[in-house]
């Protein structure tokens, strides 16, 4: 598997925590490193794993954790780090992301998530270009 696909296959698991509202797979996720960070839409920064999985544990664990779906997955690899970019559709909302993951122990690890309003029309293609 390229390493590009390997990204996908982690932003796909990522995804899927989410969705699934599975916070054990949501904590495999992420770096152990301290210097994690997540932008939730209209929330300021959050730093340090600790506060970045206390968020995820937040959402997950909520009666009102979105439905959320991705598409138009596109990875970049450079060296030990990556990173996607791709549109998050939610019940009524599509938002665009970047998430940047760190190749650690043969393992590619989410470092950043930050999802923010998107333009209302999108090009809708499966899940996993690869550029």
């Amino acid at each position: 598997m390229s390493e590009k696909n390997r990204v996908l296959a982690a932003n796909s698991a990522f995804y899927a925590a989410f969705l699934n509202q599975d916070f054990a797979k949501m904590n495999e996720i992420w770096s152990e490193r301290e210097d994690v960070t997540v932008i939730h839409p209209g929330y300021s920064v959050l730093q340090g794993r600790d506060n970045v999985l206390a968020s995820w544990r937040q959402i997950l664990s909520s009666v009102h954790s979105p439905d959320i779906h991705f598409c138009n997955a596109t990875a970049y690899v450079n060296g030990k780090v990556a990173y996607v970019i791709c549109h998050e559709t939610l019940t009524s909302n599509t938002l665009i992301a970047t998430n940047i993951f760190s190749l650690e122990n043969d393992s590619w690890k989410l470092l950043h998530h930050q999802a923010g309003p998107a333009p209302d029309l999108i090009d809708e293609t499966p899940s996993g270009n690869v550029h």
